[in-house]
């Protein structure tokens, strides 16, 4: 194909955008990589001097992957004025103290949504799971890994100053959390939690889009793995999808067990989505029992949401499948 001057002039103009492009986003993620170190050490000697207490009962949601976590998380976080790990600090673990800091100096202020992309939100100070900042204390795929028992009072401290930086109880949702309930419980005597649970074969079935969107194989786990099942071998994916989501749900049910039931509560992802004010009122009720008026949000909150439940060919035999897999796993444990 035969090109005129101009036209070759307005390629090489576009590969040379492309490489300043490249350079650019090269440079700034090393820059930040180089901050991000520098900060980390004055940071942390700054969290081990200190011994913080919280204000206010901190809030765990816990359940399965693809059970309506998130959406739960965001009705919270968009109804009340509450304290989370914003994005800039859950990608800078270890100065998330610091980052939150400069992001409250230079990012955009968080807009209340529930756009995301399998939990994950769009801007510096919208609302994330931590999972990297958790990571610093807890295992997160190889369960063989111990807890930082020692360093716990850091993480007291990390979500004591969250608690302060935004002057509102702190909220976090984060898979890993459903399998530390107990670890958790002991670092926060009075911290609430929000068991949700989801119709398992929509969960199941939400769970194999997940591991082919981010492609997982066949024994390789996609967010928390069961304890009880971490070692297993799986013949097929629906065996190992269907032990996640139910072994999650039996390892969260037996350790709220020895939390008294005033702290908790089970919901289902079917019966937010019809009446998300049950809840709401939840939230609001246990913390007014502790003396705290949680500050309302200025935005319009939903009233119900759309339930999303996988409709295809074929899915009475999965069903039936599915049923098959947890009759077994209910006689083997």
């Amino acid at each position: 194909m035969h090109y005129t001057p101009e036209v070759w002039d307005r390629l090489d103009m576009i590969q040379r955008l492309r490489e300043y492009h490249f350079l650019s986003k090269n440079f700034y993620a090393k820059t930040d990589r180089l901050l991000h170190r520098s900060l980390a050490l004055p940071e942390k000697v700054f969290l081990r001097s200190l011994k913080l207490q919280n204000h206010f009962p901190p809030l765990f949601l816990v359940g399965p992957p693809r059970s309506g976590t998130t959406v739960m998380y965001l009705h919270i976080v968009n109804t009340f004025h509450v304290a989370y790990f914003p994005n800039i600090s859950k990608y800078h673990p270890h100065a998330c103290v610091t980052y939150a800091l400069l992001g409250r100096m230079f990012a955009r202020k968080y807009s209340p949504t529930y756009d995301n992309v399998y939990g994950i939100l769009h801007g510096s100070m919208a609302p994330s799971d931590g999972w990297e900042i958790l990571a610093r204390w807890f295992p997160t795929y190889n369960l063989s890994q111990p807890i930082r028992e020692k360093r716990l009072y850091e993480l007291k401290n990390v979500v004591c100053f969250f608690e302060r930086f935004y002057n509102a109880p702190f909220l976090n949702r984060n898979i890993g959390n459903s399998i530390r309930i107990r670890t958790l419980n002991m670092l926060f005597p009075d911290a609430l939690f929000v068991q949700i649970t989801r119709n398992l074969p929509d969960a199941v079935f939400s769970l194999l889009e997940a591991r082919k969107h981010y492609h997982r194989d066949l024994n390789q786990w996609w967010c928390t793995p069961p304890p009880q099942f971490y070692n297993n071998h799986f013949d097929t994916e629906l065996e190992q999808t269907v032990s996640q989501v139910w072994g999650l749900t039996d390892r969260i049910q037996e350790d709220l067990a020895s939390i008294s039931p005033k702290r908790w509560l089970t919901i289902s992802y079917e019966s937010f989505c019809r009446t998300p004010e049950k809840l709401v009122n939840w939230v609001r009720s246990k913390y007014q029992e502790t003396g705290v008026s949680l500050k309302l949000r200025n935005t319009s909150r939903r009233m119900s949401f759309q339930q999303r439940s996988r409709i295809f060919e074929g899915r009475p035999q999965l069903e039936k499948r599915v049923a098959e897999i947890v009759e077994y796993l209910e006689r083997g444990i």
